[in-house]
């Protein structure tokens, strides 16, 4: 996702990866098409999916132009890949293959993130006044969101081998916690530092909430209580220092559009006025595009409505499937969650972890529809077969 080779256009390295990728999962779903396990939650992705095909098909003509071509490779390539996942994955064993090879695919950005922090940074930017203000690292990457997204790879995929860790050690009772805190320690450090170093409006909400959420599913281990009892008495001692320099100058001028003292057509850094004239155009089409989708129509000025220039995953599903595709949408996270209920600790907390993940992110981007290695991680999170996850040497 180096930003040097994106310039290349649609024959750069990271243009053509994306190809292949979809390419590959088109021909995985063929040929292990009988080993998907279909639920209900499958066949309302696969209607979601029906509804992005027929919107590409009719906005992006790729026989005429191959950048037409690029856009519907994008637009299907979340919902191909999410089923070549459930048709590759049918063990534990996989799962936690597939799972540490993305957490070793973080090593390096994250070992570059740790030089540009502590030693000089590749590229910094400064953070319009009007943005919060600020220094922020954004290393090669073209995107922030692309070098973030490897931060919370760690922190759902680290924090659940650091509470199956502390629970085996409870259960065989192994008086050494040094492991698991080192690993707690880690996972600890690096959230901390990405927030700081990325000064990210979003990752404030998500970062914490994931946090919170280890803390949850570990305060029966004495891990767990070292965790929460420390995380306390700093959050107490650090909170008013946080408040002033970081987490006050980045969200004042939301608090002060909110209060009609700022220009409230730049909230969001932009996106409520953006919002605001997509939804105008989605007000004035017919019924059927309201309902199935603004692609059907066929029409120039609604191509961006039908990519990440929405801004917002809530809305790139209403404009790319209409009211019934957000409606899949929201009903497929719906039964996720109904289905998190029933696995076993640790990977409740992924799962979970994976769903508050994409609820919060999605308002201000599209975290299920970004190619980065998020968007990996939630694919990988939502389309495990459930009675994997419910027995801890769950296999097929």
């Amino acid at each position: 996702m180096f930003s040097f080779v994106k310039k290349a256009g649609w024959i750069s390295p990271t243009q053509l990866t994306g190809v292949l990728v979809f390419l590959l999962s088109s021909w995985g779903i063929v040929k292990w098409f009988t080993k998907i396990p279909f639920s209900a939650k499958d066949m309302i992705l696969a209607g979601l999916g029906a509804l992005l095909l027929f919107n590409g098909l009719r906005q992006f003509p790729f026989y005429s132009d191959i950048y037409q071509l690029g856009a519907l490779i994008k637009l299907l390539l979340p919902i191909t890949v999410f089923f070549y996942l459930r048709a590759i994955i049918q063990s534990q064993d996989t799962l936690r293959g597939v799972l540490l090879t993305l957490l070793l695919s973080s090593v390096v950005p994250v070992s570059l993130f740790l030089f540009e922090f502590f030693v000089q940074p590749l590229e910094i930017r400064r953070v319009a006044a009007y943005r919060g203000g600020g220094l922020r690292i954004t290393g090669p990457y073209p995107d922030l969101y692309n070098y973030l997204s490897y931060f919370i790879v760690i922190l759902l995929v680290g924090g659940r081998y650091f509470i199956d860790l502390a629970y085996w050690r409870k259960e065989q009772g192994n008086g050494n916690m040094l492991p698991t805190l080192g690993l707690l320690a880690g996972i600890l450090a690096l959230s901390v530092l990405a927030l700081i170093g990325f000064n990210h409006q979003a990752s404030w909400g998500v970062i914490p909430a994931l946090l919170a959420l280890l803390a949850a599913f570990s305060w029966k281990t004495k891990e767990g209580k070292i965790y929460i009892i420390s995380g306390v008495l700093g959050l107490l001692i650090a909170l008013p220092f946080v408040w002033e320099h970081e987490i006050a100058p980045l969200f004042a001028k939301e608090i002060a559009a909110f209060s009609g003292n700022f220009w409230q057509d730049i909230s969001l850094n932009g996106r409520v006025e953006m919002w605001n004239g997509f939804l105008e155009q989605w007000y004035s089409v017919p019924m059927i595009a309201k309902l199935f989708g603004v692609g059907l129509l066929g029409k120039a000025e609604y191509a961006v409505m039908l990519s990440a220039g929405t801004h917002s995953q809530y809305l790139f599903f209403l404009f790319a499937g209409g009211i019934v595709g957000l409606a899949s949408f929201l009903i497929f996270l719906l039964l996720h969650w109904r289905d998190t209920k029933d696995y076993t600790r640790s990977w409740r907390y992924f799962s979970l972890g994976i769903l508050i993940t994409l609820v919060l992110y999605a308002g201000i981007m599209l975290p299920f529809s970004s190619p980065v290695a998020l968007m990996y991680l939630i694919l990988i999170g939502l389309g495990v077969d459930r009675k994997l996850l419910t027995s801890p040497t769950a296999t097929k």
